[in-house]
């Protein structure tokens, strides 16, 4: 079920179980990411939080000593800020230990890329048949 606002009530149990000093970034990041894209929708998969618009653009992973805005398409993301770390052929992420770790207006910006580049290109190569 998700509200209003675009938030579902599984993530919010999914919030509910974690340490404080998680649940305090983590709220900030779903926050962040709610209000960067209008119409971007919230729920669990893979026992995360996911965000998708027309596909799965990011989730909000939690580790021992940190929360992660993962984005599932980030290799090919602008980032200006070099927030995003990771080697792997797409995924990347952003570590984030408290709230003061959080550089609100860049996080939203490489969401409004996301969303972009997976509109852009993945749903095309898709219809074309071609795995990105």
């Amino acid at each position: 079920m998700v509200d209003m606002r675009g938030k579902s009530k599984e993530v919010d149990q999914f919030f509910l179980k974690l340490a404080p000093s998680h649940c305090e970034v983590a709220l900030a990041l779903r926050e962040i990411i709610l209000e960067a894209e209008p119409g971007i929708s919230e729920g669990m998969k893979w026992g995360r939080p996911v965000y998708s618009k027309g596909g799965s653009i990011c989730s909000i992973d939690t580790a021992k000593d940190q929360v992660n805005l993962v984005f599932f398409e980030g290799a090919y993301l602008k980032d200006p800020a070099n927030l995003l770390e990771g080697a792997g052929e797409n995924y990347r992420y952003v570590k984030m230990s408290k709230p003061k770790d959080i550089q609100r207006e860049d996080l939203k910006a490489l969401v409004t890329d996301a969303v972009r580049f997976y509109g852009k290109y993945v749903i095309r190569a898709a219809q074309k048949g071609i795995s990105v």
